[in-house]
């Protein structure tokens, strides 16, 4: 992991960018000060970030039930 300060030069060269956090999950930055991210669509990387949190998400619920119902 690492963690940077990154400023609006880097952000406009970026070809992805994206938030997470536990309530909005991943979610996906495709404009900047209304220019496009990238070619201004939901990048790879984004879209499997989200699939597997949203996997994570659903499996640790499943868990989660299964443990209540014992």
């Amino acid at each position: 992991v690492v963690t940077a300060t990154l400023d609006r030069n880097h952000l406009a060269i970026a070809n992805e960018v994206f938030t997470a956090s536990s309530v909005r999950e991943i979610l996906p930055v495709v404009t900047i000060d209304g220019r496009p991210v990238g070619p201004g669509v939901p990048g790879t990387l984004t879209r499997l970030l989200q699939k597997e949190y949203r996997r994570a998400i659903r499996d640790e619920l499943a868990a989660f039930g299964r443990r209540i119902d014992r």
